[in-house]
């Protein structure tokens, strides 16, 4: 058997036989199925096939002012979320619009506190304060985000939660 060599081209014919005909559809059909993936991988695109043509890979969102505790947080769609804290630490307990635009899951999501004092965020594992498609598994029971920092979630399609990268 012939080894694979990355990047070598696929063939343009499939020869001649009693299969040539499967042979020059299958290829055909590979060639569309790795360009076409290609094309996902390599773009901002949501991985649906859909065109968001306001999206970029670093798209962010100001979140209001949080003066109180956040239940179904709704960053849209953006792969930044960043919020202010004022009066103390305050809890998250789920984000809205996980399975993203038009439900492919796998959406990342950064979550940032940009607070000038000392407040935290703290994300809140399976809290009841969110609908169960918003909320967190968390390994601990809240996960606190301190000022100018950062965590990384992932959207779980199977479980329909977001996990902690």
């Amino acid at each position: 058997m012939d080894p694979v060599v990355e990047g070598a081209p696929l063939p343009t014919h499939p020869g001649s036989g009693p299969h040539a005909s499967f042979l020059g559809s299958l290829i055909v059909a590979l060639r569309r199925l790795l360009a076409e993936l290609s094309r996902r991988i390599n773009s901002t695109a949501p991985k649906d096939g859909s065109e968001l043509q306001t999206m970029t890979a670093y798209d962010a969102v100001d979140f209001p002012t949080v003066t109180g505790d956040v239940d179904d947080a709704a960053v849209g769609f953006y792969t930044i979320a960043k919020f202010t804290l004022t009066g103390g630490d305050h809890s998250l307990t789920g984000i809205a619009n996980g399975a993203g635009p038009e439900g492919a899951g796998g959406r990342f999501l950064l979550v940032l506190n940009v607070s000038a004092g000392s407040e935290k965020l703290l994300l809140q594992h399976e809290d009841a304060g969110s609908v169960a498609a918003n909320q967190m598994l968390l390994p601990y029971s809240s996960i606190a985000i301190g000022p100018n920092s950062a965590v990384q979630l992932w959207y779980d399609l199977a479980a329909l939660r977001w996990r902690l990268v």
